[in-house]
């Protein structure tokens, strides 16, 4: 972005697919083992009390769903990974397992441990592992089991699926935007979330990674933003000017609270965000400017990297969605398109008829209806390799 950003070409290896283990991978690595550990950690303690809580069992299979969670996107992201679910481990003895065998690992400790957890949704429940949450988890995991090991699982994701939409406890959101918000705790929809607060909680930063140095004046933002992520034009152009999820871009013009026309202060050109990006880099002024800038997590005056919106991992429209794909793939359309035109309903868009569903445009739809909360590179490969069988 003209003289920011470029950081040693580090952005550009990852649009690439060139970057190094030591550009952001190996924190990903360090993170998923760091919560890995303070699992095992803690199972050991409770393994070592004299007295045992009389929900012991309960106890220890909310804290194995947990590392189930960090043990798959560990398994997704790399493939070959080491299995340790003893703190008392000697390192040195650690050796790598193969994806398949993650994968089968996985599969036994979800089965064994998901129906010990509570079916409990209330406030006590927020941001922790629920039932649902572990059913949402086995989804994913069956979701891309032909990734993973070769084999499709399209039944086993249903019947995870069906658990969660038909326990009643989740409902659609009626406003989209409702699950983003920093007040998306009262979200019905939401299913699993990592809680964030201005005060007390801080760390939730999208405001500050993806919008301008001046939006800074259009949200009342105590600190400038960094400039930084977008979305290009092929997604953006992906919704119908109706559609109400759109409205997680910016584009065009930007102004202040005041209703002034804002501009970039290092060029004084116009601050109007183009989604058309043409190149991957450029030294131009004008480059300052490109790409869309998402608000999904809409920003919270008054912050600065410290939002309020909870983020969210786990939600309904998600269920709907993979149900969808994988009805689709066991041949009942029916179910798949029942499932997918709620979400194109809640969106302000045409319900698709049969001529309309097939599995990119179920993708399509991911896209826009999940974008931005991390699940899109794992659908494209799911797809591909779906595509390739």
């Amino acid at each position: 972005r003209g003289n920011d950003w470029y950081d040693g070409g580090q952005w550009q290896g990852l649009w690439l697919h060139k970057f190094k283990p030591d550009v952001f991978v190996d924190g990903g690595w360090s993170d998923l083992n760091n919560g890995i550990g303070k699992v095992n950690f803690t199972l050991n303690i409770l393994k070592s009390l004299p007295n045992k809580p009389s929900n012991y069992d309960n106890i220890v299979a909310e804290l194995k769903v947990v590392r189930a969670f960090f043990i798959y996107e560990m398994m997704d992201m790399f493939g070959n990974i080491p299995v340790v679910t003893d703190f008392n481990t000697d390192p040195s003895k650690v050796t790598q397992v193969t994806r398949a065998n993650v994968y089968a690992f996985l599969d036994n400790e979800l089965t064994t441990n998901v129906p010990l957890l509570t079916t409990t949704v209330d406030k006590t429940t927020y941001g922790r592992a629920t039932q649902y949450f572990g059913l949402m988890l086995q989804a994913k995991l069956y979701m891309n089991a032909q990734v993973y090991t070769g084999t499709a699982q399209w039944d086993k994701a249903i019947t995870a699926l069906n658990a969660v939409i038909n326990s009643g406890k989740y409902s659609l959101q009626a406003n989209y935007f409702d699950n983003f918000s920093t007040t998306n705790d009262g979200s019905q929809e939401n299913i699993f979330v990592v809680p964030f607060d201005k005060v007390h909680i801080g760390g939730m930063n999208w405001e500050m990674q993806t919008l301008h140095y001046q939006s800074q004046q259009t949200f009342g933002l105590t600190g400038s933003p960094w400039n930084g992520f977008c979305s290009t034009a092929d997604v953006y152009n992906k919704f119908d000017a109706a559609d109400a999820r759109r409205a997680q871009f910016l584009v065009g013009q930007q102004y202040g609270a005041d209703g002034t026309a804002l501009v970039d202060k290092q060029t004084n050109l116009p601050l109007v965000f183009d989604p058309n990006v043409t190149t991957l880099s450029s030294a131009a002024d004008a480059f300052r400017l490109a790409g869309a800038r998402n608000i999904k997590y809409h920003p919270e005056s008054g912050t600065a990297g410290n939002q309020s919106n909870d983020g969210v991992i786990f939600r309904l429209a998600d269920a709907y969605l993979m149900r969808a794909e994988a009805s689709l793939h066991t041949g009942d359309a029916a179910t798949a398109l029942a499932d997918v035109n709620k979400i194109r309903v809640r969106a302000g868009v045409t319900a698709w008829t049969s001529s309309n569903l097939t599995l990119a445009s179920l993708l399509d739809e991911r896209s826009r209806e999940l974008g931005w909360e991390g699940w899109r590179r794992q659908d494209l490969i799911r797809n591909e390799v779906a595509y390739s069988q």
